[in-house]
């Protein structure tokens, strides 16, 4: 073959498998984990929790919430010079994905998002 075709061949296999992802990756969902139950999944999986902000303290680029239902969660953000999570206040419905992590034999979530839920 020629350079040019297989130049083209590879920009449109790498264009048709980039839109698969995109469209991929808007089925992909994470289920709704228990508070209860982060003490029994493994450090570095994802969850997803959904609750009431009942805590927020921030200390340079780190945000702590405290996140409740019938019982708590201590979330962890990393903001990375993002202002978003300082407009967090207690009383919110949020949504909060991340990987679960143990500190002080206790399990916290290490958010990667956190979304505001209207309502």
């Amino acid at each position: 073959m020629r350079e040019p075709t297989l130049l083209k061949l590879a920009l449109t296999c790498s264009i048709i498998g980039v839109i698969g992802l995109f469209f991929l990756s808007e089925t992909i969902s994470i289920d709704e984990t228990a508070i209860s139950k982060l003490d029994g999944i493994g450090q570095e999986e994802r969850v997803q929790l959904t609750g009431i902000v009942a805590r927020v303290a921030t200390t340079g680029n780190t945000t702590f919430l405290t996140i409740e239902r019938k019982e708590q969660a201590n979330i962890i953000l990393f903001s990375n010079g993002a202002a978003i999570y300082d407009k967090l206040r207690a009383g919110e419905n949020v949504s909060v994905i991340g990987k679960v992590a143990k500190y002080k034999g206790k399990p916290e979530i290490v958010a990667d998002k956190v979304i505001r839920i209207n309502g």
